[in-house]
């Protein structure tokens, strides 16, 4: 029996019990009061059952995660939400086309949906999972579904990414919770759905321990409130308000009551009512109560000690399904210390499979070993770190680099029992690497602005600077630093700072590449005209996030151009002179040429009047020379005349270029040359046409043929000339002779005028056909070039453009 003496604390107790919480409930009515009307209203709209985002209450009120959220962030925003309640989300998507509604909370983010809303930041992300029942072990990952029946909620996400795998049998649910009593049935092998949502539904339901989460996520999704498209002022009004409540306490007190357990059954009514009837009832129970004995009591400890062991023994089941199926890598440990107690190894006692996964070990080969042989270095890894850890006495995260195996881990470790500790570790290589070449990329990107020797800024969407680079410090005068979050109001006189900020609109509203001159005010207070090119940058899903400029300074260029427009007149009369002077010197050439001709050929008709008058007469043998040297230099001098005349013309006269057929014009000029009979020009079968001036070429052919050979003391002389393409739309062509050949000191000096390498008594000649050519190439667009040995005879190289049909 109970004794009633030791009852009446118990008592006092309770009814002090009651009593706080009365007035629990009655704070809380207070807390429940109706706020005052905010100062506009927003028509919202929201769903009759998908919860937890919505769902309606017994009095046909909306209640649910997505309208909480909906509320507080109203609030913060200043606004009234007017909820508007719809059967499905394709007539909620409907009414905020056509302007219904304005928002809807809580909405997948998807590209989809931005062609015809404006989303604010994420008020959540959940990952979309595969679920089984927990005695299903050959379904691990989505490849594992293949030839199964997965339960899926149309137009929901897990229908979305099945749809097009023909090998899945989708089967429809109308309602979440029907789509989890087909998979615990039996009449699916799997459900494909948001995560959070099945795991709240089954907690609720208290079927946590019949299912399971398989295999990584096939899809993270992220939710924000929706509002029409271009309503870009609700949007940044909501998105102020999203971004301050999504890190408050009361963000998570909301989500916890949404995700974190089931709703209460127990509302503020009801508990009124539940209280007073509880009071009613703990009366009349007392008596009851007094008449108990021990053995209904022993009854109940028995129970509640089976119901422990078998929550124990599921949590043991859930612990093992963890261990062997979790991602993760989990190694439980054991010190070894020696002989004065100094811990200097450990040994490895359990591992999980993502162990060896991770490390690459087989199966089997690691329990039982110290952790010094297993990893091959000699000594225990991170020992000390884990000494450290296990020293706190708390869980400690720490990430260790493991430089033999080229890894990095980020690791938990814990002590649950005394010389032991667990450690529960995740591969971070890739990650690590690739935060470092983000890092890198950051510190490229930086340097390459800083390395860009014009001004470059970079702005967000509302006009605030969030940096620039060097060489917009060093001609404005702000440093990245000190012009982070100014506008240009800041930095800029009004009346240019106007300018400045209608294209910085304009540009954000048409986001095409954007170009114009303008004036800006450097750091000296001095204007200076420049050229601005600017564009907008996106964030990676699409959004403008800003823009980036650079300008120009010009200013110099300007006043270059002012220049050069007031020397136009100058250069245009320098040009016209220059021409007369031009054709003034070409007829001073005509005339000194005649002029000189004129008492040459009176030299040389002296000379033979001389010979005709002195014919029957025998001269002394010394005049008779004389007057033969006389005549040979009268010739000469003619000779030099003509040439030099000839050289003066070129590029002056005709120089019309059209397309030549080389191997016809090199056996025309071989046949009128009448070579000696020990000489032989070979001509190659195919040789390509050129663009040329038919007289030039005919000149340039001549002299070097006829050199070939004047040049020449072998009894047989041979001239070869071949040619072919270039791939730069030229042809060269090769002109090769067999006679004495030139010292390389003198392959230059050869092309000027009246530069001779041999007297007039070795070989005749003015010493200006070499020149002839030379200039006769130039001016058709080519080149010579000479390769040659004394005793082996030269080869001269002519670069030609190619012949495309035209006339130049």
């Amino acid at each position: 029996m109970i004794n009633q003496d030791t009852l009446k604390p118990h008592l006092s107790r309770l009814y002090l019990l009651i009593l706080l919480i009365s007035i629990i409930f009655w704070a809380g009515s207070l807390c429940h009061a109706t706020p005052d009307k905010l100062s506009s209203t927003i028509r919202v709209a929201t769903l009759e059952n998908f919860p937890p985002q919505y769902s309606l209450t017994d009095q046909g009120e909306p209640a649910g995660f997505a309208i909480a959220i909906m509320d507080q962030v109203a609030e913060l925003a200043g606004l009234t939400p007017e909820y508007i309640i719809y059967p499905n989300w394709k007539q909620a998507q409907q009414a905020l086309k056509n302007g219904t509604v304005d928002a809807i909370p809580n909405m997948g983010i998807t590209q989809r949906r931005k062609n015809f809303a404006e989303f604010t930041d994420p008020v959540e992300t959940f990952p979309v999972s595969i679920f089984t029942r927990d005695a299903e072990h050959n379904i691990k990952s989505l490849q594992d579904l293949s030839g199964r029946k997965v339960a899926v909620m149309k137009l929901n996400v897990g229908y979305i990414l099945l749809k097009d795998k023909k090998d899945i049998e989708l089967v429809f649910a109308n309602t979440i919770s029907e789509a989890i009593m087909l998979l615990l049935s039996g009449k699916a092998d799997a459900l494909v759905f948001p995560r959070p949502v099945i795991e709240m539904l089954a907690r609720q339901s208290r079927l946590s321990d019949r299912l399971k989460v398989v295999g990584r996520p096939l899809k993270e999704i992220s939710r924000g409130i929706a509002v029409a498209k271009g309503n870009f002022a609700l949007q940044d009004k909501l998105n102020q308000a999203v971004r301050e409540f999504v890190t408050t306490s009361q963000y998570k007190r909301i989500y916890s009551q949404w995700y974190g357990k089931a709703d209460p059954f127990w509302t503020t009514p009801r508990l009124l009512i539940g209280t007073g009837i509880i009071i009613a009832l703990f009366i009349g129970t007392l008596v009851f109560m007094r008449y108990q004995n021990l053995t209904n009591f022993n009854k109940e400890l028995e129970w509640r000690v089976q119901e422990r062991t078998e929550q124990l023994e599921i949590s043991e089941r859930n612990t093992q399904l963890l261990f062997e199926k979790s991602f993760l890598g989990i190694a439980e440990h054991k010190l070894v210390y020696d002989y004065t107690g100094q811990a200097t190894d450990y040994i490895i006692t359990n591992v999980n499979p993502a162990y060896y996964t991770i490390f690459d070990y087989e199966k089997g080969s690691v329990e039982g070993r110290k952790a010094s042989e297993v990893y091959g270095i000699g000594e225990a890894p991170f020992l000390k770190e884990f000494l450290a850890a296990i020293k706190n006495d708390q869980p400690q995260k720490i990430e260790l680099e493991f430089v033999p195996m080229q890894k990095t881990f980020k690791v938990f470790v814990y002590s649950h029992k005394p010389d032991c500790f667990v450690t529960l570790f995740e591969n971070i290589t890739e990650r690590k690497e690739n935060e470092r070449k983000a890092e890198e990329q950051k510190k490229f990107i930086k340097s390459l602005l800083s390395a860009i020797p014009i001004p470059v800024f970079y702005k967000d969407r509302h006009g605030h600077y969030m940096g620039c680079n060097t060489a917009f410090t060093e001609m404005i005068g702000p440093t990245s630093e000190e012009i982070a979050g100014k506008t240009v109001f800041d930095l800029a006189p009004r009346d240019i700072a106007e300018i400045y900020h209608q294209r910085d609109l304009e540009l954000m509203e048409n986001p095409e590449h954007q170009r114009y001159e303008a004036i800006v005010v450097t750091k000296f207070g001095e204007e200076r005209s420049v050229l601005f090119a600017k564009d907008v940058f996106y964030d990676q899903h699409g959004n403008s996030m800003g823009l980036i400029g650079a300008f120009m300074d010009i200013t110099d260029r300007r006043e270059v151009e002012k220049a050069l427009e007031k020397s136009k007149e100058k250069y245009r009369r320098l040009f016209t002179e220059l021409s007369r002077a031009h054709e003034e010197l070409n007829q001073f050439a005509y005339v000194v040429s005649h002029d000189l001709k004129s008492p040459l050929r009176a030299i040389s008709n002296y000379a033979t009047f001389i010979n005709e008058d002195m014919a029957d007469q025998e001269l002394p043998d010394q005049v008779s020379g004389h007057l033969k040297g006389l005549n040979k230099a009268v010739a000469q001098c003619v000779e030099l005349v003509d040439d030099l005349l000839e050289l003066s013309q070129i590029g002056r006269t005709n120089t019309e270029r059209i397309e030549v057929d080389v191997k016809s014009m090199l056996f025309e000029i071989v046949e009128g040359l009448k070579l000696p009979h020990n000489s032989t020009v070979s001509i190659a079968d195919e040789i390509p046409s050129v663009t040329a001036n038919p007289i030039m070429l005919r000149q340039i052919f001549t002299n070097l043929i006829t050199n070939g050979i004047k040049f020449n003391t072998s009894a047989e002389k041979n001239i070869e000339v071949s040619g072919w393409s270039l791939s730069d739309a030229h042809v060269e062509i090769m002109v090769r002779d067999d006679g004495i050949g030139i010292d390389g000191q003198y392959h230059q000096q050869i092309f000027k005028v009246f530069q001779r390498l041999h007297t007039k008594n070795e070989y005749e000649g003015t010493g200006v056909g070499l020149a002839i050519v030379k200039k006769c190439v130039e001016v058709m667009d080519g080149s010579i070039r000479l390769e040659s040995t004394p005793g082996q005879g030269s080869v001269f190289f002519i670069t030609l453009p190619a012949t495309h049909g035209k006339i130049i």
